[in-house]
């Protein structure tokens, strides 16, 4: 009972630290959203999570590529990439997001890029837990087809040097978007183990005083 205890705590503690990055995260996009360079900037200076970054003279190259399992107000779909060559280097762009069909075996067409947008959000995407690495990547005739978005095993695939970031092309996000539990959440997860750990503590209590008494009556 003792090590059950500990253990609720301990994820009681760490449903909280969660919350917290979770709140620094969107705390960061509110900063740096509203920060504007242009690309020349970024190259000199690094990059900075969320900020807004205009560019121009970008053109596609390389197939359209596909993170699968994408969900969007409940609907599972693909966010889709490609990459820009820009007067510096290439960079990875996700163009938006599309419905998956009822065939795996085929892909949807990618959104509609009438003109390449001259401003656009830079982003980092933390990496997934691959179960099937030999499947992480598929090829089709649209184009690929990516469990996780490994941007190195990705520049390796298309034989191109990017950079560990993409850019996005939605600028706003709501914080759904961002982060798939909210803050809030993750708190109200840190009171529930937190307070089944303060029910285990209680009944141990109880348990204890019983079992002495018992031994003082025998």
């Amino acid at each position: 009972m003792f090590a059950l205890i500990a253990l609720m705590v301990k994820a009681s503690v760490w449903q909280w630290q969660r919350a917290a990055d979770k709140q620094r995260l969107l705390d960061e996009y509110q900063l740096a959203s509203k920060q504007n360079s242009s690309w020349e900037q970024v190259q000199r200076h690094g990059p900075t999570r969320f900020q807004s970054v205009d560019i121009r003279a970008a053109q596609a190259v390389g197939p359209f590529i596909y993170l699968d399992n994408q969900i969007q107000h409940g609907q599972v779909g693909y966010d889709v990439y490609q990459v820009f060559a820009t007067n510096y280097s290439p960079v990875l762009v996700r163009l938006g997001w599309v419905a998956a069909g009822n065939n795996r075996a085929q892909l949807p067409m990618p959104p509609s890029m009438l003109g390449f947008p001259a401003t656009l959000r830079l982003r980092e995407r933390s990496q997934a837990l691959m179960l099937d690495q030999q499947h992480w990547l598929e090829r089709f005739d649209q184009g690929l087809r990516v469990q996780s978005l490994n941007i190195p095993r990705i520049a390796e695939q298309l034989d191109m040097d990017l950079p560990g970031y993409f850019l996005d092309t939605q600028l706003d996000f709501d914080p759904e978007q961002l982060v798939s539990i909210s803050p809030a959440k993750h708190k109200g997860y840190a009171v529930q183990w937190a307070l089944m750990a303060l029910t285990a503590v209680l009944l141990s209590s109880v348990f204890l005083r019983r079992s002495r008494f018992l031994r003082g009556m025998k």
